[in-house]
């Protein structure tokens, strides 16, 4: 059996937070199709870790829309 979850969200930096001085992006606005999130506790979160803290990869994300897909094989 097949379960698949995906997210599709256009990233806003509203929902980009930092944290370890800025060593850390985290995106965390990203809501699952496939799952009742509310009810499992089941979130998606995109992790960037930079020591340079430019995160040249998560600040290209913002205004574009992305896909995340986790699939579950049996």
């Amino acid at each position: 059996m097949r379960k698949v979850f995906v997210s599709n969200e256009i990233v806003d930096a509203k929902d980009i937070s930092m944290q370890n001085s800025g060593q850390a992006k985290i995106y965390e606005g990203a809501d699952c199709i496939g799952c009742d999130c509310d009810d499992d506790g089941f979130f998606i979160r995109l992790h960037s870790w930079d020591e340079t803290r430019n995160h040249p990869l998560m600040t290209s994300l913002v205004g574009k829309k992305i896909r995340i897909t986790v699939e579950v094989e049996d």
